[in-house]
Formats: C-alpha cells, structure tokens, sequence
C-alpha cells in the first residue's frame, strides 16, 4: 500500500513522522468550518485537495483613512489582527489613492484593525480613534459578511532626530533606537528604527504629543556591542 510520511515543527526543527493525525481545511478560511478529514491507520485519505480563491465563508471588511481635515491618506498600511481563532493571524493590506482600502477574504471571526503611515509622517492608531490595542474596538465578522465604515483619520506626528556613535566615532555595525512614552504606559514603545550605517543619523517619526525617552543598543558586531543605554 501507498505509505504516507508528514512533518511537525518539534523543538524547533522540522521532523518527518510516519504519519499526521491532524484536521485541516477543507475550501473555508476558518476552522470552525472546515471538513473533518477522517485518517484511519495504515490508509491514506486521498483527494483531499485545496484550490485556493474558492472558499465558501470568507467576510470582507473595508474603510477610508484620512487627514483630520479629511483629505485622503494614501499608502497608509492597515492590519487586520485576527484575534478570536485559536490560530492567530495577521492581514495587512494598503489605501489607494482615495485612501480607500478593502480586507476581502477574511476568515470568520474577531478582529482588530490598526492603521500606520508607511511614511511615518502621521500617527498611528487602532480603530476606532486609540493608541492602545487594549482598548481597540473589537470586530466580529461572520460568513459571507460585508463590514464597511471602519474609518480613521489620523493626526501629524512629531519626530525626534540625532545620531548614535561609539566614543565619537560613527561605528558601521547596527543599532536599533527607540522612543519609550511615558505618557502612555499601556504603549510603551512608540516608535523605533535603525540608524543609517555610514552617517549613524536616525529619524524616530510619527510621534504623538508626550514625553519620550530615547533608547538604543548597538547589535550584530561582537567588536562593538553595547548594551542598552538612555539618553
């Protein structure tokens, strides 16, 4: 008979197994309804095919982002956080040119959105009108839903430039700087970057009015790590 072989990701390798007791999906996005793919030991259950773009409970979700004068914000990233299944998921998608953008094949279930200007001239936030995810409004999407509205408008941050060197010296290697909020303790971390290897300049963009600490750590270099230290 046709011997069949699978692999589970197990302590961090990949591991080739005689056989994989599992469900899978079946034509659907979500596992709540997904076919039972019934395995018995010693047989293989064949057919069991997937053709992708036919599934028969997605649910679309879409929206506008705006300036707070409402001119359209393009190019503006927007995060579907899948937060209900047990696996959690993570869909990203950008605005137009009218700074529309729509979410069209979306699993059934609860969702977070988020909008952050790739730009980094505007500051981000979750829907609706938050910085914190903890209070994001949570959207619960069913089958062959059509969820719209889910708007935003997002305010002109500020930015905090300057430059990283080790003893006065610009130092090739990496490092990663941040903007610490100490006015919003529940989003720490409100920006970070890397800085630019051959100047050591960095720009920390899209900050809301606060105050911030700056902090940064030199990486990847075993001649020059640094551990992490505050301005």
């Amino acid at each position: 008979g046709t011997h069949c072989r699978g692999a589970i990701f197990l302590n961090g390798d990949w591991v080739v197994t005689p056989a994989l007791v599992a469900e899978f999906d079946r034509i659907s996005r979500g596992v709540a309804t997904a076919t039972d793919v019934v395995v018995q030991s010693g047989q293989t259950t064949p057919a069991i095919d997937i053709d992708f773009g036919n599934e028969s409970d997605v649910a679309s979700l879409a929206g506008k982002v705006t300036d707070l004068q409402g001119a359209p914000l393009a190019a503006v990233t927007v995060q579907a956080t899948q937060i209900g299944d047990w696996w959690p998921g993570l869909t990203s998608t950008s605005t137009d040119a009218l700074g529309e953008y729509v979410f069209d094949h979306l699993a059934p279930d609860v969702y977070q959105i988020r909008f952050a200007d790739a730009g980094g001239l505007y500051v981000s936030e979750y829907y609706s009108d938050t910085d914190n995810q903890l209070d994001a409004l949570r959207i619960d999407l069913t089958a062959s839903q059509i969820v719209t509205g889910i708007d935003a408008q997002l305010a002109l941050g500020g930015c905090i430039t300057g430059t990283i060197s080790v003893l006065g010296q610009v130092i090739p290697p990496n490092a990663w700087v941040s903007a610490v909020s100490e006015t919003n303790a529940n989003a720490p971390t409100i920006a970070s970057t890397s800085m630019e290897t051959q100047t050591g300049e960095y720009v920390l963009s899209g900050l809301p009015p606060g105050n911030y600490k700056v902090r940064a750590y030199i990486y990847a270099d075993p001649d020059f790590y640094y551990p992490e230290v505050y301005y």
